[in-house]
């Protein structure tokens, strides 16, 4: 991703270490050289179709889905013991220009098999989702997921759009996660 700033504004309730803690985002900031691009002006692809297989469908993208309910779907499809049910389930998720950028599925299948991804497949690995902040049809979510009591936990930021196309009209999906780090959330309190 290109380097740049991204502007959050609202408040995001995450979960550090073992308790809650609420992060007032109301700055504007640059996390890790990072930036969540917009697709608003692009007419966005029809959704990739992901083959269940033998293991079960997965579930599809719905405009009664929330942005947390997403997140957590995807989520708990990464920490799946089935791989590749697992990671069928969370590229659906993907809105179709992170699926064009990401995939196809055997790309993405890599790329949440390594680092930071690679977390939420511990076995020992307790997350938590955060509320949303929702902005018009974008909203942000915190993620935090801590593998061990004495390890220090990671945290991700999950950028979601509602889709105005298709059969995609009004459901959440994801643009991009990414991991940020407790220090690049402390500054946000300076």
């Amino acid at each position: 991703m290109a380097s740049g700033k991204m502007t959050l504004g609202a408040t995001v309730i995450g979960g550090l270490c073992l308790g809650l803690a609420s992060f007032a985002l109301d700055r504007t900031f640059n996390i890790q050289n990072r930036v969540v691009s917009g697709f608003s002006t692009w007419r966005a692809p029809p959704l990739l179709t992901v083959p269940a297989g033998a293991d079960g469908d997965a579930q599809l993208p719905n405009a009664k889905l929330t942005p947390a309910q997403v997140v957590s779907i995807q989520v708990a499809a990464l920490h799946d013991t089935n791989v590749d049910h697992g990671v069928r389930q969370c590229f659906v998720f993907a809105s179709p220009g992170n699926q064009m950028m990401n995939g196809p599925l055997p790309r993405f299948a890599q790329m949440v098999a390594q680092p930071p991804y690679d977390v939420f497949r511990d076995p020992d690995v307790r997350w938590q989702v955060g509320t949303p902040v929702i902005d018009g049809d974008e909203a942000t979510v915190l993620v935090s997921a801590q593998a061990g009591i004495d390890t220090v936990p990671h945290l991700f930021l999950f950028e979601l759009s509602r889709q105005k196309l298709g059969t995609l009209r009004d459901c959440w999906m994801t643009d991009a996660a990414f991991e940020t780090t407790p220090a690049d959330w402390s500054a946000l309190h300076d």
